[in-house]
């Protein structure tokens, strides 16, 4: 009688809990319907040189979900949204592409077949150009991991040309990783690892109960996404007031209501010069992409433009290419975190593809 008693109030509890669950889940619904995402967070480690940072769980497939949709995401052996493999091995008449940048460019609330990485290689194949285009957006990568990825991995896939695609929150994630910093306006690395969260992530990310919580269930979403975005801003802040210290000079807007201290604009600044050296001495020829803000503002601040204007092949200001069409068709992703919609996507894609396309014509001329 003991024993069924026991199993019977288990069994209550158990029950209780549940519903308890399911009531908290349906209110959360109901209240955050519009603001909340289903964007798990599948980021695992990674070594590329002396260098320990993220990058987006191999041989995976998940969905991300909002109130605009939702998105298979497949990644390769390499940690890469991509169906198929990255090869090394290339042949010459193969245009080889690489594109780096964050989660912009691996495309949050895009499909897969939607990013600009995708339009630009179907795009120059419908030209005659035998092309791959490999897409390693990593989302909450700054330009300093994608120098260490450049550096380190993707020179040894032998490119033709990179894409950087530049977001305005570049500035902060450069200075919130402490990976580089700067002495005596020289370009110096701080640290070899850059991990936050990951450890955790590779952990839970083990149990598929965890993940399909991660992709449905928004009072999940809601607890776990609190906790990492409170983390996420004190490490911001800790970094902006290191900068500021540091910052006897004065600040510069670059959206509504954001300035950047003189430090994270020379960082960014130096550690942009030394991508574009690198690419130099490998003989990669660069596309610069200035992804729009969603007000339509440019990402890169005036005072740098015309640094990477002249240090780079092509320089793309998606703003510029949407801008005409703001009227008529999402931009952005209306609800969500607000990356730039699948137009926004096709629209710099073709743009590249119209620059590389002129650029190979060019080549062989000569």
């Amino acid at each position: 009688m003991k024993i069924k008693s026991l199993l019977s109030n288990i069994t209550l509890v158990f029950t209780g809990i549940l519903l308890t669950l399911f009531i908290l889940e349906f209110i959360t619904r109901v209240i955050f319907d519009e603001k909340i995402v289903l964007f798990p967070r599948y980021h695992s480690e990674v070594q590329y040189g002396d260098f320990h940072i993220r990058r987006i769980r191999p041989n995976s497939v998940f969905w991300h979900t909002s109130q605009d949709g939702q998105w298979k995401f497949v990644t390769n052996s390499q940690g890469f949204r991509n169906t198929t493999d990255f090869n090394y091995a290339k042949p010459d008449t193969l245009v080889r592409i690489i594109c780096l940048g964050d989660s912009h460019t691996e495309g949050f609330e895009v499909r897969q077949d939607h990013t600009f990485s995708s339009v630009l290689e179907k795009e120059l194949r419908s030209l005659g150009k035998p092309t791959e285009v490999y897409n390693m957006g990593v989302s909450g990568y700054g330009t300093d991991e994608e120098l260490i990825l450049f550096e380190n991995e993707a020179v040894k896939y032998k490119p033709d040309y990179i894409v950087v695609g530049f977001f305005a929150n570049d500035y902060e994630d450069n200075l919130k990783t402490g990976l580089f910093s700067l002495e005596d306006s020289n370009l110096i690395n701080v640290r070899k690892e850059n991990l936050p969260g990951v450890k955790i992530l590779e952990f839970i990310n083990q149990f598929y109960l965890i993940r399909k919580l991660s992709e449905h269930s928004y009072l999940y979403s809601f607890c776990f996404n609190s906790v990492w975005d409170f983390i996420k801003a004190a490490r911001v802040e800790k970094a902006k007031e290191g900068a500021r210290a540091l910052d006897t000079t004065h600040s510069y807007a670059i959206a509504v209501n954001r300035t950047r201290t003189q430090k994270e604009l020379q960082l960014t600044t130096k550690l942009l010069e030394r991508l574009f050296n690198s690419a130099r001495e490998h003989g990669v020829r660069i596309i610069f992409v200035d992804i729009p803000q969603d007000d339509l503002e440019n990402s890169l601040d005036r005072s740098m433009g015309p640094f990477v204007e002249s240090n780079v092949d092509v320089y793309i200001t998606g703003s510029k290419l949407v801008e005409p069409f703001k009227l008529h068709i999402d931009t952005h992703a209306p609800h969500g975190h607000r990356h730039i919609s699948e137009f926004t996507h096709m629209v710099i894609g073709l743009e590249i593809a119209k620059a590389i396309n002129r650029d190979l014509k060019m080549s062989s001329i000569k």
